[in-house]
């Protein structure tokens, strides 16, 4: 059985972590999740000037729990991202969801898809 996690852990990191610095894009939309050290990857986006507005999407399937975008804004204060640039969505409870409400983050906040046009998402694989 380790053997085939072992298996899975290479292939996922083989398929989800980028072997250069991805092109520049107009907003990254980062998906949240319970690995508050996703944020440790934004601040590597920002601190190649890869992108420089973030939407952090996610409240959890747990509506009892601390938005998880609320817990990554404060993590990535903690590294040095500036506040004004990560912009909050704390209703999404499933990937479909987080889609949705960052539309309209898009469309209210960066005037639409017509100034958003290459979009870069960061997430966590489950395993």
């Amino acid at each position: 059985m380790n053997n085939c996690l072992s298996a899975i852990e290479a292939i996922t990191k083989l398929l989800f972590l980028p072997k250069s610095v991805p092109e520049r894009a107009d907003v990254c939309i980062v998906l949240g999740n319970d690995y508050l050290d996703t944020m440790v990857d934004v601040k590597s986006i920002y601190e190649h000037h890869v992108c420089d507005k973030f939407i952090l999407t996610g409240h959890s399937a747990k509506m009892d729990k601390e938005p998880e975008c609320e817990r990554f804004f404060r993590r990535g204060i903690e590294l040095g991202i500036p506040s004004d640039i990560m912009f909050l969505e704390n209703k999404a409870t499933n990937s479909y969801e987080n889609l949705n409400y960052s539309k309209q983050i898009i469309e209210e906040q960066f005037g639409g898809f017509e100034h958003c046009k290459k979009i870069l998402f960061v997430c966590k694989a489950f395993l």
